[in-house]
């Protein structure tokens, strides 16, 4: 439970003596911070502890209630003040409905069902004024995260929580790389996942807020008059980091990783940060195991602690050997210099040119008629993704050499096949196409392919069936049907005697793969 925090200011003992033990106050989600026996005193320990409520003698001997809290309520208006008072007194209470004060209580008449009813209004009150606070507060963080507005004097008090330097956390799901759509991302994470991650606690940090970024989550989090200051306090942020991700996996059963710049953050540099983060976002796909990745500016000198892992924001690379004639006559060197490419991108952090090099690949593959989209993914890291574009790339090359090597009849029957494989295409149905005698076709394949037409159909089926094994949810019998093949049981005799394994074996060892890799 999250208490409310109160605090009682009365020059008399007794009167603070009878309204605490009035009500079991922490039962009923109330916990007493402080006291207060004059205006002077009050004034500093409502700076200090900063109650949500304050129960304010009307009378004290050094500055009376009314003006007291008319100054509290400029320095802090989100606390909800009531005036407590000996007697009813037209002119006080006037004073108090002007102040805004919820309520005024003639303290001999009080009792605890009065007591629990006006606290209850209190407690209302103050969520109001915290969510009205809080959305005016994100109205302006987010202008300021995405537009660059510089803060104004109209922006102070709704942002005053970040007046001091805060922390900025970037959270990002961990997913595999290329045609996964930003919707899909943004799907990973609702409103509801952020509400258990505001109630994290730890004795370095505080959260500030917790906002949906693009597909993201950002943590803006203060710093604990008990923690460290400067960059030491990365340190401790591994902490609260785990703490944030355990609480995501569990609701999400997604991996996250966190980023961060190596340096506090004021408001003045928020979009700058934002910026950096956005950019480097990526960049986790370089660094397979780490949760939390430090992320420096161009020309900003990095971290006094080299196991912070600071990263460099870095792009640029020379990619004009990635093109067709390359590809086509000069397959080796071509294979040679993008995988040299991407090992020497990888080597420099430069995640931003290594998905560039890949990219640019996988655009130049799908210029060929041999290219064939797959549905199988890319993974997550960089390794695994480099090893997914090279063997996109040899498959792809291999095809445009079989393509020249085989008869244009052999061809058009392979293309047949990837065309029609979900339905019941028949060597006699592509003979009848192309108007020429099956059994010639079928010899003329074999001698091309080293496989029949029924050997070939079954083979793609099943790579098709793997596709949707490593992807999909979809039980067995529905990816069967999917691929063309009615019956199950016979679908996995052929899946086995392709692969050696059952669909369900193969199931079960490719999560086991992709759980090791994340």
């Amino acid at each position: 439970m999250e208490y409310l925090k109160v605090m009682l200011v009365d020059d008399e003992d007794l009167v603070i003596e009878d309204i605490q033990s009035l009500i079991d106050w922490e039962a009923h989600g109330f916990r007493i911070v402080g006291f207060a026996y004059n205006g002077r005193q009050a004034q500093r320990l409502v700076e200090e502890v900063r109650p949500d409520i304050v129960f304010m003698d009307v009378s004290l001997p050094d500055l009376d209630g009314i003006s007291l809290s008319r100054k509290l309520q400029e320095r802090l208006p989100e606390v909800v003040i009531i005036i407590l008072s000996g007697y009813m007194d037209f002119k006080y209470a006037q004073g108090a409905v002007e102040i805004g004060a919820l309520s005024y209580i003639v303290k001999h008449q009080v009792t605890p069902e009065s007591l629990l009813s006006t606290l209850a209004d209190a407690r209302e009150t103050v969520e109001k004024k915290k969510f009205s606070r809080l959305i005016e507060s994100r109205f302006f963080l987010r202008s300021v995260l995405e537009q660059g507005i510089l803060v104004h004097d109209g922006m102070q008090e709704a942002l005053s929580a970040y007046q001091d330097p805060f922390l900025l956390l970037r959270l990002t799901p961990v997913t595999p790389w290329y045609g996964v759509r930003e919707e899909e991302k943004e799907g990973l994470i609702l409103q509801p996942h952020i509400s258990p991650l505001l109630q994290i606690r730890t004795e370095e940090f505080r959260i500030l807020d917790i906002l949906i970024y693009h597909a993201d989550i950002l943590v803006f989090l203060g710093l604990c008059p008990s923690a460290r200051p400067g960059k030491r306090y990365l340190g401790s942020l591994d902490g609260i980091v785990r703490a944030f991700r355990e609480e995501l996996e569990r609701q999400t059963q997604q991996t996250f990783v966190a980023l961060c710049p190596d340096h506090e953050t004021v408001l003045a540099n928020l979009y700058g940060d934002q910026s950096l983060l956005e950019n480097a976002r990526e960049m986790y796909r370089l660094h397979e195991g780490e949760t939390l990745l430090c992320v420096r500016s161009e020309g900003t000198p990095g971290s006094d602690d080299p196991a912070t892992g600071d990263l460099n924001v870095r792009s640029g690379e020379d990619l004009h050997f990635i093109d067709r004639e390359c590809f086509l006559e000069h397959y080796e060197v071509f294979q040679d210099k993008l995988t040299g490419c991407m090992e020497r991108l990888t080597g420099e952090e430069d995640v931003t040119g290594f998905l560039n090099c890949c990219r640019k690949t996988l655009e130049l593959l799908s210029g060929f008629p041999e290219w064939e989209q797959e549905e199988r993914p890319f993974g997550c890291y960089a390794e695994q993704i480099a090893e997914e574009v090279l063997r996109r790339s040899r498959a792809c090359h291999a095809a445009c050499r079989q393509r020249q090597q085989y008869a244009p009849s052999t061809n058009y029957m392979l293309q047949y096949i990837r065309d029609n494989y979900a339905g019941s295409p028949s060597l006699a149905e592509a003979a009848e196409h192309l108007q020429s005698n099956p059994m010639y076709l079928g010899q003329k394949f074999k001698k091309d392919t080293g496989k029949t037409f029924h050997n070939a159909l079954n083979e793609y089926r099943i790579d098709r069936a793997r596709e949707l094994l490593d992807t999909t949810n979809l039980r067995v019998f529905e990816i069967s049907e999917k691929v063309g093949i009615g019956n199950s049981q016979y679908f996995s005799k052929i899946f086995k005697e392709i692969t050696g394994l059952t669909p369900n074996e193969y199931k079960t060892a490719s999560y086991a793969v992709s759980r090791r890799r994340l």
